[in-house]
């Protein structure tokens, strides 16, 4: 006995659909289609890296420009060159912004002959660094400085006229504030080596100068005190420093 037509024709249907159902794989989540605000939506922005170094040292000249008359007795011309050393530390920062308070020092002098006696003029800066810091790229940043202190003054003048050489020293109030910006290249994993240029301007407060014998003349010939004019150190400055970074 046969099966009728329609059974017999409709069995290979059957046996093909559950074929076909059986070796189908599941749709995934993956393959679920996207919403327009999905497929749209930005990337993160990758975060900015903040390069301002944790500790800093400098070693540097200093080139001073001092106009006053004050000071022509000391020296030829109107420059004062010191010797520059510098220490400071990141304690807060925002971006690319950083703020490093740290210590200074300058120290230098010069000498010369002013009516025929020897003169010497040597000064020390000690001073407060504030410095603000605006990092361009990982081996640039630009600086902001400000630096009130005390100036210490010694002034030494050999004359014929004594048999002891005149001297005068005084501690004075100071300050600078200047611009200037580092350039650093790697030299370890966590140190960088750099020239740091600095343009500013320096005050000193302004002292009368009086000059009195090192000790009380024991010979006939015998001097007081001796004035000079008031000597002001105020004045334009320039200052190269090599930077380590760390």
């Amino acid at each position: 006995m046969r099966a009728p037509t329609s059974l017999r024709t409709s069995l290979p249907s059957l046996a093909a659909f559950a074929f076909a159902l059986a070796t189908s794989s599941p749709a995934r989540a993956d393959d679920a289609p996207r919403s327009s605000s999905e497929t749209d939506a930005p990337a993160p922005a990758p975060a900015v890296a903040n390069h301002a170094p944790a500790w800093a040292v400098d070693v540097g000249l200093r080139q001073s420009f001092i106009a006053g008359s004050g000071y022509d007795p000391y020296a030829t011309d109107n420059a004062l060159q010191q010797f520059s050393l510098g220490a400071s530390r990141t304690i807060f920062r925002a971006g690319a912004l950083s703020f490093a308070p740290g210590l200074r020092w300058d120290a230098g002098g010069t000498s010369a002959v002013s009516r025929g006696a020897d003169t010497s003029l040597f000064v020390h800066r000690v001073a407060v660094s504030l410095e603000g810091r605006f990092d361009v790229v990982p081996a640039f940043r630009l600086f902001v400085r400000v630096a009130p202190g005390v100036a210490s003054t010694s002034i030494r003048v050999n004359d014929d006229s004594s048999a002891n050489p005149l001297t005068a020293n005084r501690w004075l109030f100071s300050g600078d504030v200047s611009v200037g910006g580092v350039v650093t290249i790697p030299a370890g994993r966590h140190f960088r080596l750099g020239l740091a240029p600095e343009l500013g301007y320096g005050i000193v407060s302004k002292s009368a100068t009086t000059l009195t014998p090192t000790q009380d003349d024991t010979g006939p010939r015998r001097t007081g005190t001796t004035s000079l004019p008031s000597l002001a150190l105020s004045g334009a400055f320039f200052r190269v420093s090599a930077v380590a970074e760390f």
